[in-house]
């Protein structure tokens, strides 16, 4: 991802500087998108206040889960840890990869028309050209045809969870 001065600029407000370090040379590689990642996991496992540690997951979208949980009894301090350490090494990073991998609005209708005509040969009566308000009523009631569409269309747009 590339951006100009005047986008570093104004990304300096909240970010670290070691995020500025990162990013002034006007671009944001996955490498770079990585390393504050691991930063951040690694201050909060240093924190002692995790509970369990999954292995992270990178989405088709190029995008890392947090693969943490905290208990009960340390939620409160855990939890600010978590904000500490993303605010440290990772917040602007991360927002700007997202901001990078966002699914375009052409990629959005396209998995919605897939969804609705998955859930039409499901048997059920959907729309031509849905919008996300057309899988609520699915989505209230748990349909189990719009989880199993869901998981076809999320695979093949790598838009996990996609439910319109």
């Amino acid at each position: 991802m590339t951006f100009d001065q005047a986008r570093l600029n104004s990304l300096r407000a909240n970010a670290t500087a070691e995020e500025i370090a990162l990013l002034e040379d006007g671009e944001l590689t996955f490498e770079e998108y990585e390393a504050g990642y691991t930063k951040a996991l690694s201050c909060l496992y240093d924190s002692g206040l995790v509970d369990v540690f999954e292995r992270p997951e990178l989405s088709p979208r190029w995008v890392y889960n947090w693969p943490v949980r905290f208990s009960d009894a340390n939620r409160v301090a855990a939890t600010a840890a978590f904000e500490r350490c993303r605010a440290e090494h990772f917040s602007t990073l991360e927002f700007l990869w997202a901001e990078a991998t966002a699914p375009t609005q052409e990629e959005v209708q396209a998995a919605r028309i897939d969804l609705a005509q998955c859930l039409r040969d499901a048997g059920h009566d959907v729309e031509e050209n849905p919008t996300s308000a057309t899988f609520l009523p699915f989505i209230y009631e748990a349909d189990p045809d719009l989880r199993l569409c869901s998981t076809v269309v999320s695979d093949r747009y790598a838009l996990p969870g996609f439910a319109g």
